[in-house]
């Protein structure tokens, strides 16, 4: 049984690997054709890139607007106008996403009215859709961080016209979802005859490296047409608490049922998960992941004698968290 222990004392930390930041730059890699943009000074960009190239061993796409010291106390509008048109004339980016730092926060930048004032000034950019994300590194966390991005991506994008799609769903995967697992999940998905709009898809992050060339904005992911087109999705389904936000703006704009799973980790996640697929399609579940399920409960039994009573000692991202912990109910 999992024991949530909760101290007033403090404890060393690195806000460097678990800032807001570092969370909406990780969701906007899972957006095919995005630039994601730093509006801060060059080290917050590279306090920011720095952890998801040491972790992912992949070149990162990322930005900044360059504040001085002299920007930062005259008003850092110019550099953010500046920094959209030259990313936009030198990289042709589908989407770009654009997040604030702690210093840029504290300074009270208004974002959405710069971008509003600069689609009137330059018309070009009309087409270009512009996910704004408040990522203070002064508070929060990197969970926190990646579910602000999604949400701003499920309710800033515009939609097309149409119809609904009877076979389409959602699926919001939080940060604790790794590239194997959302490829996992969309093959799942795809067993019971759905297609799956993955937001963030950050199943190609790690091979992109092997198809293209080193680009300025990412080359995988969700696509913009694709974003375009989840209102007309007959279903969400929300991995992790922290996209139940995300979720409910998806049910408000589009009145599109939801249905939020904590974790699918062990045999009662799993079964439930695979029911709401069932449900969903109106198909039975496949042959394949009864077997799975069989060899699951067959390894469990050989196995409990090595893995139970074992205590451990776990510090994590809420989300993640609840993954881990999971597995102790079953030994």
């Amino acid at each position: 049984m999992a024991i949530v222990s909760v101290t007033s004392t403090s404890v060393t930390v690195n806000p460097l690997k678990q800032s807001q930041a570092i969370g909406a730059t990780l969701a906007f890699l899972g957006l095919k054709g995005m630039l994601p943009l730093l509006h801060g000074s060059p080290g917050c960009s590279a306090f920011t890139k720095f952890p998801l190239v040491q972790h992912l061993r992949e070149a990162i796409p990322l930005s900044s607007t360059a504040m001085t010291e002299v920007s930062t106390i005259m008003g850092g509008e110019d550099k953010v106008e500046q920094a959209i048109l030259q990313m936009v004339q030198r990289y042709q980016p589908e989407i770009l996403g654009l997040c604030t730092t702690g210093l840029t926060e504290t300074k009270g930048d208004d974002l959405r009215r710069l971008t509003k004032d600069m689609r009137q000034r330059y018309p070009e950019l009309n087409d270009l859709p512009i996910v704004l994300v408040s990522t203070p590194d002064f508070k929060g966390t990197l969970q926190d961080g990646f579910a602000a991005a999604v949400e701003s991506m499920v309710k800033e994008i515009p939609q097309n016209s149409g119809g609904c799609c009877l076979q389409q769903v959602v699926v919001l995967a939080s940060s604790a979802f790794t590239p194997a697992d959302i490829e996992q999940v969309k093959d799942m998905i795809a067993a019971f005859g759905l297609q799956a709009i993955a937001i963030p898809d950050l199943s190609g992050l790690l091979d992109s490296q092997w198809d293209h060339d080193y680009s300025g904005i990412t080359v995988s992911g969700t696509t913009l047409g694709q974003l375009q087109q989840i209102g007309h999705s007959i279903f969400t389904l929300a991995l992790g608490e922290s996209m139940r936000g995300a979720a409910k703006i998806l049910e408000q704009r589009f009145n599109i049922p939801y249905e939020v799973f904590n974790e699918l980790t062990g045999l009662d996640a799993t079964d439930r998960f695979l029911q709401a697929l069932a449900d969903i399609s109106g198909n039975t579940v496949p042959e394949k992941y009864r077997r799975q399920r069989r060899q699951l409960q067959d390894l469990m039994l050989h196995t409990h004698s090595y893995f139970g009573g074992k205590r451990v000692s776990i510090a994590l991202e809420p989300d993640l968290l609840v993954h881990q912990t999971y597995f102790d109910r079953f030994t």
